[in-house]
């Protein structure tokens, strides 16, 4: 509390005189400046009850201006992160990769030109990989900030495969791990992605021989895989010499060891894996979210059966399976098969369906927990054929659309269910969508 100076000063003169005063003093002149006193201490006092009463006024004004103030977020903006996508021609004669920057919108084509059409691309921070597939089995590495500058290529055929390895994935432990899967092998190939020389890029082999049935060419078909925590989930199509579905599979390795896990997740067989019950597992169809990892399969080409195209859950501690849901879950649909699945969080995911090559399919939003699908053609899809769907670590929702006449890459909010921006137009159908990371 702030006193009166010349108050103070006044009492402290005074106080002086008192104490100079003896005993010869009149007693009248004590009494005069003892009432003097008394009352400049009554006038203080009264001061300092209006100082009091206006700090409390003032406390009272600022809490309410800071009750009336907004809080401050703190809340990372969101964005979309840069991606690189693969995309052909129509005829499937030929094809490209395309960089995309949504921050400028922009659009940057013509890389790693081919006369051929089956290829893919995976990423690894700002490491991009182009994979060449069927009779092609190579894959090249480059570096997104030069981009045109091949950094390796190495081939994917051991020298005793009698038919093309087929890598469809490489899927990544660490900057100087990752595993090739070969479609065309049983043999899943450990690899150094650090490597300079092809002696040193294949370091081991992971074996799923013991899944091949009725195949002729020794392959169960792996088609996608994925890594949770020190895990490698492989899906496996095994398809027959007639290339018709039988019982698919999810084999699971340690990471650290690469050795094969038993999972028990079935008494009756021989193989250590899980049985799914959909059929035909594609490429990227397996992603993992929280405790589970999520297979998507499609049921055998020839077949009509639309319910054993469906959505699975793996729990990877416990391995045991639940189904999600299945395309015969769809309103109305005598037909179409679901292709692939991207899970935003327990509550919310998106797939889309196949109805045939380059015919139009729609976008489902779901909740993996329930199986509910909540909505059909999200963000006015549905008119055109989309070809491939991924979720970025901001979970931005993209979407490849292959429309001839318009072909590009849709970017969707899933908080809104709205497009983030304008179509990211592509010279070619684009496909797979890998990001780039600093």
């Amino acid at each position: 509390m702030k006193l009166n100076f010349k108050l103070l000063c006044s009492i402290l003169a005074l106080s002086f005189v008192l104490v100079g005063c003896n005993e010869n003093d009149e007693s009248g002149e004590i009494n005069a400046l003892t009432k003097s006193i008394d009352e400049q201490a009554a006038l203080i006092g009264e001061q300092s009850k209006s100082i009091d009463e206006l700090i409390k006024t003032i406390e009272e004004l600022e809490q309410a201006i800071n009750d009336s103030e907004e809080p401050v977020d703190t809340t990372p903006v969101r964005k979309p992160a840069n991606a690189v996508v693969q995309t052909k021609s129509p005829d499937n004669s030929s094809s490209e990769v395309a960089f995309l920057d949504p921050a400028l919108e922009s659009v940057t084509s013509s890389y790693y030109v081919k006369s051929k059409s089956d290829y893919s691309v995976q990423t690894y921070m700002s490491e991009v990989y182009h994979i060449g597939r069927w009779t092609i089995d190579t894959i090249g590495k480059y570096d997104a900030n030069q981009p045109a500058d091949q950094v390796w290529q190495f081939t994917t055929q051991d020298s005793g495969d009698t038919e093309s390895s087929n890598p469809y994935a490489l899927v990544f432990a660490s900057a100087e791990k990752a595993y090739v899967i070969r479609y065309g092998s049983g043999k899943v190939w450990i690899v150094n992605p650090k490597a300079t020389t092809a002696t040193d890029f294949k370091t081991g082999e992971l074996d799923l021989s013991s899944y091949v049935e009725n195949n002729s060419s020794g392959t169960p078909r792996p088609s996608a895989a994925t890594i949770h925590g020190d895990k490698l989930f492989i899906a496996m199509q095994r398809l027959d010499d007639a290339w018709a579905a039988q019982t698919a599979y999810v084999a699971v390795f340690d990471v650290n060891t690469d050795t094969e896990i038993e999972t028990n997740a079935d008494d009756t067989d021989s193989v250590k894996g899980v049985p799914l019950t959909g059929f035909n597992p594609l490429e990227d169809s397996v992603t993992a979210y929280g405790s589970e990892v999520y297979i998507t399969s499609r049921n055998s080409y020839s077949s009509t059966d639309i319910s054993l195209s469906k959505i699975e859950a793996i729990n990877v501690n416990d391995y045991s399976l639940r189904e999600v849901l299945s395309a015969d879950d769809i309103a109305n649909n005598i037909s179409a098969v679901i292709r692939g699945s991207v899970i935003v969080n327990n509550n919310k995911g998106y797939f889309f369906t196949d109805t045939g090559y380059q015919k139009p399919n729609s976008l489902y939003e779901f909740s993996p927990t329930t199986g509910i699908i909540s909505e059909v053609n999200v963000a006015n899809t549905g008119t055109e054929n989309i070809s491939y769907i991924t979720l970025d670590n901001a979970d931005f929702l993209w979407v490849s659309v292959a429309n001839p006449a318009n072909p590009g890459v849709e970017i969707i909010d899933t908080e809104t269910n709205r497009l983030y921006i304008n179509r990211l137009s592509t010279v070619l159908n684009p496909g797979t969508v890998k990001f780039i990371q600093e």
